[in-house]
């Protein structure tokens, strides 16, 4: 996953439209947004949930980023935080687009360029024959992922275990959980702060209001003061423009980190599952060993867990590798270049915010002053 500054939005995904009735689907524009092009098509949750199954069969041990629930009835973390499906969608397509190898998968870019004849080219990826994965993890992985080459083995017993991983795996759970807390605070400051926008904004509205009753000079009681705030409230409203769109970008940058660290949860469970096939085949090694097979097709049998348990001693290695010599390190690249981003972003923008906030009182003050 190559980092990226949050601001900047190469996808977006945004208006949904409801199709076939009450029984129908909503899909999306998706524009992608490259050297100087743009590209726009729509696509329905199913399709994303379609790529990300291809992404997992054709990288596995890779962290794929997780997916918004379908509908808003499933309780999750998501649904308490996530105003907007869209953005979940949004993050999950960024997070691809700059992870060097899931980019460069046949359905994602045909995900994101494919207009007319989409379902037509998905039925072609299903359709072509499957790797086995233990084919992709041993010869594709150590042929392409070129960083494989440039680390030594991550130290994995004859137990299938490893002790590293597992520290690392509770870390990430742990992690989880505080980002879960403070995506909620995050949304929760962004959710008040738009309340109390929208608060000053009638109040604004309603004292400028109050100038049509002066019309009728005789309802107006004693020692009424004119209020003229037509400009007081176009300032404000420039004002909060930008306000909450500086709390959005930390919560989006925040919910980029939690969705691909849902991504890497999976991949440490794909390596658990990778070790217990490694425990299986070791377990069935030794029954032979101990009491080698007299007839041919218990021998054929033996020779067959035997080959079998090479190859997934060899990925069991290289599912390791992968996740501690470069996935771990890449991920808390990204996180700490997406907070500094963040922050600095997020400090820029409140300091923006002081100077255009002490305009507007200053010039409310006045207009207080002048009222006749």
């Amino acid at each position: 996953m190559e980092a990226q500054p949050t601001h900047q939005q190469p996808i977006t995904v945004g208006d949904a439209k409801k199709n076939g009735g009450f029984r129908g689907y909503v899909d999306y524009a998706v524009t992608l947004r490259l050297k100087g092009q743009e590209i726009v098509v729509r696509r329905r949750y199913s399709q994303f949930l379609w790529l990300r199954a291809c992404l997992k069969k054709n990288w596995p041990g890779f962290p794929i980023p997780s997916l918004p629930p379908k509908t808003r009835l499933s309780f999750s973390v998501t649904t308490r935080f996530l105003p907007d499906r869209q953005m979940g969608l949004e993050r999950f397509l960024t997070i691809i687009l700059y992870d060097k190898y899931l980019s460069k998968s046949k359905a994602f870019k045909m995900f994101l360029t494919e207009k007319g004849i989409f379902e037509t080219k998905r039925k072609e990826i299903d359709d072509e024959k499957d790797i086995d994965e233990l084919d992709i993890v041993n010869k594709r992985y150590s042929s392409d992922v070129k960083e494989l080459v440039t680390f030594s083995n991550a130290g994995t017993d004859a137990s299938g275990d490893n002790t590293i991983i597992d520290n690392f795996s509770s870390y990430l759970a742990g992690y989880v959980k505080d980002l879960e807390k403070f995506l909620s605070y995050g949304v929760d400051a962004k959710t008040k702060l738009s309340e109390s926008l929208k608060a000053m904004e009638a109040l604004l509205k309603s004292m400028d209001e109050l100038t049509g009753t002066e019309k009728n000079e005789k309802s107006l009681p004693n020692g009424h003061i004119r209020f003229d705030l037509s400009v007081s409230a176009i300032n404000w409203t420039k004002l909060t423009k930008s306000r909450p769109d500086s709390y959005e970008r930390v919560v989006r940058g925040f919910y980029e980190d939690y969705i691909y660290v849902q991504g890497m949860v999976e991949a440490i469970e794909y390596r658990k599952s990778m070790a217990y096939q490694y425990k299986k085949c070791n377990k069935l090694n030794e029954k032979y060993t101990a009491k080698p097979p007299k007839e041919g097709t218990g021998i054929r049998k033996q020779q067959e867990n035997r080959d079998r348990l090479r190859l997934v001693t060899t990925a069991l290695a290289v599912i390791d590798k992968l996740i501690i010599s470069y996935h771990a390190p890449q991920m808390f690249k990204n996180i700490q270049i997406r907070f500094e981003t963040s922050m600095a972003q997020f400090a820029k923008d409140q300091a923006l915010n002081n100077e255009e906030s002490l305009r507007f009182w200053t010039g409310l003050k006045n207009e207080l002053l002048m009222a006749k």
